[in-house]
C-alpha cells in the first residue's frame, strides 16, 4: 500500500467518525429536553474516559477549541455536572472531573446517542460492517 493510500485510510476513517458523531448529535432529541448543549456533551463523554483531565486534554479529545471548552466545562460546573480542581502537582494546571450527578447523565446522553449512531448506520449492510469492523480491529491489532 502506497503513503497516499495509508493517509487516505486515516483522512477517511476520521471523517466517517466525524461525521457520525455530528449526525448523531444534531439528531438527539435528549439535549433539549435534558438542557444539556452538543458542546457540554462533548465534554461529558470526554470526562467519562478520564478521571481528572485538564482542559486542554478535554479539548483534544473532541478537537474543540480551549475557549469553547471553557465555557463548556463552567457551564457543566455549574449544573452540578463537573468540578473544576487544581492539580496537587502543578498549580498552574486545572483539572476537570465528572461529579456523579454528571455520569447520571452522561449514561442517559450517551444511551441515546449509541442509539442514534446504530440508526444512522442501518442503511449499511451488515456485510459492509463485519467486514469494517474486522478490518478496522486488524489493523489496531498491529499499530
Amino acid at each position: 500500500m502506497s503513503t497516499s493510500q495509508k493517509i487516505e485510510l486515516y483522512r477517511q476513517a476520521h471523517r466517517l467518525v466525524k461525521k457520525l458523531k455530528r449526525r448523531s448529535i444534531k439528531e438527539m432529541g435528549i439535549l433539549e429536553t435534558t438542557g444539556i448543549a452538543r458542546g457540554e456533551f462533548r465534554v461529558l463523554m470526554v470526562l467519562n474516559s478520564e478521571k481528572g483531565i485538564s482542559l486542554g486534554d478535554v479539548a483534544k479529545g473532541w478537537s474543540m477549541q480551549n475557549s469553547n471548552v471553557t465555557t463548556n466545562v463552567n457551564s457543566l460546573v455549574i449544573k452540578g455536572l463537573a468540578e473544576k480542581r487544581k492539580d496537587i502537582e502543578d498549580r498552574r494546571v486545572t483539572k476537570v472531573f465528572i461529579t456523579e450527578k454528571g455520569e447520571e447523565m452522561r449514561k442517559r446522553v450517551t444511551s441515546e446517542f449509541d442509539r442514534k449512531i446504530s440508526e444512522n448506520l442501518e442503511k449499511v449492510s451488515e456485510e459492509k460492517i463485519t467486514t469494517a469492523l474486522k478490518a478496522i480491529n486488524d489493523i489496531l491489532e498491529q499499530l
